[in-house]
């Protein structure tokens, strides 16, 4: 029996952000008995890493609150890193003022004649915003791959990149509950007037983990096979959840220990008094996928000929 084809909701196009070129420095010292390639590996991940950061935060601040009208789908940052590329590195040999801004803090504080290079890395980054089904894409395992041939789909539109895709994903939760039964010494006056403040202090708190998150699965994404070239990361943010801070409040009768006016005395007394509580939810989704690009062998052999 032939398996029917998946029909995903239609889905606006979403729009175009921009594109962009970040880079990121490493500084290798280069005294007279070393290479000119010292540590080079630790210098090009270091600067690598760096190049990325700042691609992924340029990206993400060029898009941010600017999402689409997307009806009934969920707008989301889709933002496409390059490979890192490796550029000519600076030299004690470049004037300081030659340097970008960043690379100028690098330079050691030593004796005049000092040998060093400047790594340099650069990555190109491009951001989107998209459009997509609120149900029926499906996510590969996290650091399982897509096999070669099976649809990929970005927005409402297939691809077929004709390579396993190493990919990871997830969606950051976090919890709080702001409970006056925990602020007894507080006046419920004063407790209300704080809930607003707890509220948006989950914001913050998601942010950071969700990016903590994103930047370690860049990092440690599985290489492509050894059949295929690396290529680009797609990256999402916000799908299949939006960022959003949510909060549920709560009132209840609790048990509260009192004293009142009893036959001209002050007894102790327990009465049921009204209990608030916010309970806040904070939730934010982001994939990363490394795009391999098939060697094609065949065109390998005919450009050799």
């Amino acid at each position: 029996m032939k398996e029917e084809a998946k029909v995903l909701q239609s889905c606006p196009t979403g729009m175009y952000m921009g594109t962009g070129e970040v880079e990121g420095y490493s500084i290798v010292m280069l005294p007279e008995q070393d290479a000119v390639y010292y540590r080079r590996k630790d210098a090009l991940e270091s600067a690598g890493r760096t190049a990325t950061h700042n691609a992924l935060m340029r990206a993400y601040e060029v898009a941010k609150d600017k999402a689409p009208n997307c009806g009934d789908c969920i707008p989301t940052i889709s933002i496409v890193l390059s490979s890192s590329m490796e550029e000519k590195p600076y030299t004690e040999a470049t004037p300081i003022a030659g340097l970008p801004h960043a690379a100028q803090h690098m330079i050691p504080k030593v004796a005049p004649g000092t040998k060093y290079r400047i790594i340099v890395v650069s990555v190109t980054w491009t951001a989107r915003w998209v459009c997509l089904p609120t149900e029926g894409i499906e996510f590969a395992p996290n650091d399982g791959v897509v096999p070669s041939g099976q649809k990929i789909y970005i927005g409402n539109q297939a691809f077929d990149f004709g390579a396993p895709q190493p990919s990871r994903h997830n969606t950051v939760s976090m919890q709080s509950k702001y409970d006056q039964a925990d602020q007894s010494r507080i006046k419920e006056e004063t407790f209300l007037s704080r809930a607003d403040e707890q509220i948006r202090a989950m914001g913050p708190q998601v942010m950071a983990k969700m990016w903590a998150e994103l930047e370690n699965a860049i990092l440690h994404l599985p290489k492509c096979p050894p059949e295929c070239n690396n290529s680009d990361m797609s990256i999402t943010i916000g799908y299949p959840k939006p960022f959003l801070i949510s909060y549920k409040k709560r009132v209840k009768k609790i048990d509260t220990p009192g004293y009142e006016m009893v036959d001209g005395n002050y007894q102790q007394v327990t009465k049921l008094v009204d209990s608030t509580s916010f309970e806040i939810l904070g939730e934010w989704s982001w994939s990363v996928q490394r795009n391999c690009v098939a060697n094609d062998n065949k065109k390998k052999k005919a450009d050799a000929s």
